[in-house]
């Protein structure tokens, strides 16, 4: 695969491509059968990520292709919004600095941490506001813990909520019920985390 540009040409290292997929192992008589072909620069890395005319060349026991090459013109991905909610705003359904969403796999509400109000929403499925979270999580002791500024937030299985929070530098990451009730933080190894993801 070369890449034409105004003042170079590319190629990508063609020892490193690979093509996959069920097309090169079985076919029905008669009916389409398909592959992919990735292809990989001399790092080692899936060439795709860089816009603009492609040349593609195909060949078959070193002979080219009938019509090949061809001129492919890779254009940046369009994507589409499927359903939007809220809208800017301080009160409840209305969102100001929205910084992280997460989807409660177990109830499947959505809940939306926004750092500039200090807090978290939790819309429906559907997308219907339910209620709001913030300040203090769990009961006035020493184990209740002041939810800051959320940065993220990520759910477990248990419907139990991860949640980083904090003025920057100085983020905490706290274990924190669905209902809002305070678990425990981590502090030991973690060091201003910006971030969390939990893979179910």
């Amino acid at each position: 695969m070369i890449q034409q540009s105004l003042d170079q040409i590319v190629v990508s290292d063609h020892s490193r491509s690979v093509a996959q997929g069920k097309g090169l192992n079985e076919a029905d008589l008669g009916a389409q059968a398909e592959f992919i072909v990735i292809t990989k620069d001399s790092e080692g890395k899936q060439f795709y990520s860089d816009v603009g005319p492609y040349q593609i060349d195909i060949e078959i026991n070193g002979w080219p292709l009938t019509g090949s090459s061809w001129r492919v013109d890779v254009k940046p991905h369009q994507y589409k919004v499927v359903t939007s909610c809220g809208s800017r705003g301080k009160t409840g359904g209305k969102l100001k600095g929205p910084a992280s969403i997460a989807k409660n796999e177990k109830t499947g509400n959505i809940t939306v941490a926004e750092f500039d109000k200090k807090r978290f929403q939790v819309f429906d499925t559907d997308l219907n506001y339910l209620m709001t979270r913030k300040g203090v999580a769990g009961p006035q002791t020493e184990n209740a813990v002041k939810i800051g500024p959320p940065w993220s937030v990520a759910f477990l299985r248990s419907s139990d909520m991860i949640v980083i929070h904090g003025d920057l530098f100085s983020r905490k990451m706290s274990l924190i019920t669905n209902d809002g009730q305070f678990i425990k933080k981590f502090s030991g190894h973690v060091i201003d985390p910006g971030s969390l993801f939990v893979k179910n």
